[in-house]
């Protein structure tokens, strides 16, 4: 009975630890997905930023006014 006993405490050990393991493997591959979706919606920001700089700039608006509303610097603004 004490050897069984020891034997269960053992496995359940065993077996807490491999959940824990693994939970915090899937934690981690959602943490990792979602800043993968964080970056991919930052880099779509920062594009439509430039398209809207580039058609304000073709509309002849001044610097200032499309670094105001784009929030692009004035020297990224100059370079498109």
């Amino acid at each position: 009975a004490k050897y069984m006993s020891i034997r269960k405490f053992e496995t359940d050990r065993v077996s807490d630890i491999l959940t824990a393991e693994e939970n915090g493997m899937i934690r981690g591959r959602e943490e990792g997905r979602e800043e993968g979706r964080e970056e991919g919606r930052e880099e779509g920001r920062e594009e439509e930023r430039i398209n809207m700089a580039l058609s304000m700039k073709a509309d002849g608006m001044p610097v200032e006014i499309i670094a105001r509303y784009s929030k692009l610097s004035l020297s990224e603004i100059e370079k498109l």
